[in-house]
């Protein structure tokens, strides 16, 4: 039997944030980046959230996502960069599922996800803003916005803060509620 702290867990952390973009900057060939921390949203939702990024080749990014209420997997692409145009643009697409608990749908469903993010690095200071749209199957879909910063404390390690909303869709199209959130965390670099 569940002890009572592990069901209050799952139930205060049921929704989910849909946090944590990447910097519109992509990683270099073979470069790791290791990602957690805390995100939370307007209902006092908290949730610790990690994430995994191998830069496959030279603008190209796969990334690995996990919260207590969704997974995600995305293949990036670094369009524009920072050191060669001024601006980067970055565009991501994949998969996973998240966990719906809204319109008394209260289940996991299949993502398709998409992701564009655009920023600037300076130094080794990211400023970037970005959206992704999750379509969670076969009629739900959730559009995150948000803006970050991610700042040095090290040569390999970043303190990551970002904040915007997501606006979650119903059945119809309808907008069934907008939550602000946040998330805090750091990143390390290999």
């Amino acid at each position: 039997m569940a002890k009572p702290w592990v069901l209050l867990v799952l139930v205060v952390c049921a929704c989910g944030t849909y946090s944590t973009l990447r910097p519109a900057d992509t990683l270099a060939r073979h470069e790791i980046e290791l990602t957690g921390g805390v995100a939370a949203n307007s209902l006092g939702e908290v949730n610790p959230v990690g994430q995994v990024a191998l830069g496959v080749v030279d603008r190209i990014e796969l990334v690995g996502q996990y919260e207590l209420s969704s997974a995600l997997g995305l293949l990036r692409f670094g369009l524009l960069t920072s050191l060669r145009h001024g601006l980067a643009l970055a565009v991501g697409l994949g998969g996973g599922t998240a966990y719906v608990a809204a319109n008394d749908l209260n289940q996991y469903r299949p993502a398709a996800i998409g992701e564009l993010t655009l920023g600037h690095r300076l130094g080794r200071t990211d400023f970037y803003a970005g959206a992704r749209f999750f379509l969670l199957f076969p009629d739900y879909a959730v559009l995150s916005t948000r803006a970050g910063i991610r700042l040095p404390l090290g040569a390999k390690l970043r303190l990551i803060l970002e904040g915007g909303a997501a606006t979650h869709f119903d059945a119809g199209w309808g907008v069934a509620q907008t939550l602000a959130e946040g998330t805090a965390g750091l990143a390390l670099s290999f």
